[in-house]
């Protein structure tokens, strides 16, 4: 898969399963294959990967990372919530 600069690597962890993804989006697209979001509107699905980079919050058994620099380029987009 072809780069983009913009793109924001995350790593998906449940226990000691490890996963990395190239993109938000990627990342994304994996969760809405899960049962556990079934129920959850889009938004709701990618508040819970924000909420895991951005305030370290993790959701059940996953937790969310990414790079230093990715959370400091993050930290002044408009849309984010405090």
């Amino acid at each position: 898969m072809k780069q983009n600069a913009k793109w924001i690597p995350i790593v998906m962890k449940k226990k000691d399963e490890q996963t990395e993804f190239a993109s938000l989006q990627e990342c994304y697209r994996h969760l809405r294959t899960l049962e556990s979001t079934a129920g959850c509107s889009n938004t709701e699905v990618y508040e819970i990967i924000n909420n895991g980079i951005d305030n370290d919050k993790p959701w059940g058994e996953y937790e969310f990372h990414t790079t230093e620099e990715a959370r400091k380029l993050r930290a002044s987009r408009k849309t984010r919530k405090r």
